[in-house]
């Protein structure tokens, strides 16, 4: 997806699903707690997030899936906050 500057590619990644594959890895059991804890955090900093309720900050939530959004309305979401952005 474009982000504010069209020439430039923006991508987004699943946060949460990648903490949870990083964690799975039996060689990395010692940072299990830890990433685990980081998702506790990350749950608490979305919630402020939706909180705040700011459309540059739920950009960011949604394209690092941060939101429980589905999928296939994260693009129609991000695309709802840049029209906030520009009003």
């Amino acid at each position: 997806m474009p982000s504010k500057k069209d020439n430039e590619m923006h991508f987004n990644i699943d946060t949460p699903a990648l903490i949870k594959e990083i964690a799975g890895n039996p060689d990395l059991r010692f940072a299990q707690t830890p990433l685990r804890l980081l998702l506790g955090k990350l749950g608490q900093i979305a919630l402020r997030a939706t909180e705040l309720n700011d459309p540059e900050l739920n950009i960011l939530m949604l394209e690092m899936k941060l939101y429980e959004v589905p999928h296939k309305d994260i693009y129609t979401q991000i695309e709802n906050q840049k029209k906030r952005i520009k009003n």
